[in-house]
């Protein structure tokens, strides 16, 4: 059996493109949210966006783009295919304008 190198969802930086692998869960909810959505094994999507402090995720998906919290996002686990750079904030300014 081949080897699958997946990692749950909530650990992908943002600007990734990932393939969900398996879904972790037996709460019949989450399973029936997720699978009204379309994250089911094989299918492929690109994480826009994270929220710092464990908000909610971005994903870019066909036909709609869908936003999913972080206790779901742990659940769903993927194939990160091409690993994007994460959130990156604007350099803070100091009271005189200038960057630190």
């Amino acid at each position: 059996m081949p080897q699958v190198k997946d990692e749950p969802l909530a650990n992908v930086p943002s600007g990734s493109d990932c393939i969900v692998s398996r879904v972790r869960t037996h709460d019949m909810d989450k399973l029936r949210y997720i699978a009204e959505v379309g994250l089911t094994p094989g299918t492929p999507f690109h994480l826009l966006s994270c929220a710092p402090f464990k908000g909610p995720l971005r994903l870019e998906m066909k036909p709609h783009d869908h936003i999913i919290g972080y206790e779901l996002s742990e659940s769903i686990w993927v194939e990160v295919k091409k690993k994007g750079e994460g959130n990156k904030l604007p350099p803070l300014k100091t009271a005189y304008g200038k960057s630190n």
